[in-house]
């Protein structure tokens, strides 16, 4: 079979794609992603401006408004509330084609809205004055660990539900304790991004 006469099915689908995750290219964009992230919960309105492309052609679609053209996303950030803006992110992926494109995409839960997932998708393209964000979307959905959490069976009437943390754990040093008493795993839970445990002077528990 000749090249000419291939079908569309027998060629790699990405072998029309710029080169993939260029080790440089898309180390850049992770920078610029995270100064993008660090002035979002700073609330740091002018360096979010100054990573968005200043274009009508900009679009940030949010969890509540349409956005079109740098001017209507500037003015909302300006008029945004700066309370309840921390969050924390999970499964992260940035990839870049070729040296001049590259796409942001993350999870991520704020404990204003402990209930929801977040979804954020940045598409980021080089510019002369360095990368700029060229379109956004902002959703949320109901968490579905939270969901799986609320869905649980009710609670057995003759055993005590005790939510540990630290030495108590499964594979620390006191979990013996729990399973010396009939213990068992009933479920694990994620902590609150704003929960802090303090380490007290002493030697191994």
């Amino acid at each position: 079979m000749t090249p000419e006469s291939a079908s569309p099915e027998s060629a790699s689908p990405l072998s029309d794609i710029p080169e993939i995750d260029i080790p440089e290219v898309r180390a850049e964009v992770a920078e610029a992603f995270a100064r993008y992230e660090a002035a979002l919960i700073a609330n740091d309105v002018d360096t979010l401006d100054a990573l968005f492309f200043n274009a009508p052609t900009t679009i940030r679609y949010g969890g509540g408004e349409n956005l079109y053209g740098f001017a209507e996303i500037a003015a909302f950030r300006a008029g945004r509330s700066s309370s309840g803006l921390e969050r924390t992110l999970d499964r992260t992926v940035i990839t870049s084609y070729g040296r001049d494109f590259a796409v942001a995409s993350t999870l991520f839960r704020r404990p204003s809205t402990a209930s929801k997932l977040g979804r954020q998708m940045q598409t980021w393209a080089r510019t002369t004055a360095g990368w700029k964000v060229v379109a956004a979307h902002v959703s949320l959905i109901p968490d579905p660990e939270v969901a799986s959490a609320t869905s649980a069976p009710a609670p057995d009437r003759d055993r005590i539900e005790v939510a540990v943390v630290g030495a108590h754990l499964s594979g620390m040093p006191l979990n013996g304790e729990l399973l010396g008493l009939g213990g068992e795993l009933s479920s694990v839970s994620r902590t609150s991004a704003d929960y802090r445990l303090f380490a007290l002077a002493g030697g191994p528990p």
